[in-house]
């Protein structure tokens, strides 16, 4: 079972590691990351990875700027693994009490996740928890595409 502190560790390094590169994002989830041709457009070429047995992450969506795209680098999505137990009270400890909340409207999915958007000098970095009880971090997204 992968460790918050692993977690925290792997986040650090696809942050550094801009511009989002298939083969380095492969390498650093532990995700084989395949085109994704049914959303494949001028804008962005999405790629996707998944392994339910994912040690940090069990999957990930890539979506690397097209030839038509302004963005100077794109968009990383993870769904972190179940095994891994990260608290909203640990991000803040970690990353500071200085975000933005994305409540779910109540249009959207039961399940759809409360975010934390942390602005960073290259986009931003939005952690999805699960409401309810436990409140678990269930999703990242790495969006360096410099849109608000």
């Amino acid at each position: 079972m992968a460790t918050e502190a692993e977690l925290f560790e792997a986040l650090d390094a696809l942050e550094a590691s801009r511009p989002f590169l298939v083969d380095d994002v492969s390498r650093r989830t532990g995700l084989t990351l395949v085109p994704g041709r049914d959303q494949t457009d001028g804008a962005f070429a999405v790629h996707r990875g998944s392994d339910p047995a994912g040690a940090l992450f069990v999957e990930a969506e890539l979506r690397v700027p097209g030839p038509a795209a302004t963005a100077p680098d794109g968009i990383l999505i993870l769904w972190v693994s179940p095994a891994v137990e990260v608290t909203a009270r640990a991000v803040t400890s970690r990353l500071g009490p200085e975000q933005d909340l994305i409540v779910p409207t109540p249009r959207q999915p039961a399940d759809a996740p409360v975010y934390a958007v942390y602005r960073k000098p290259w986009g931003h970095l939005r952690l999805g928890f699960e409401r309810g009880v436990r409140g678990r971090l269930v999703r990242i997204v790495l969006d360096a595409t410099g849109y608000p």
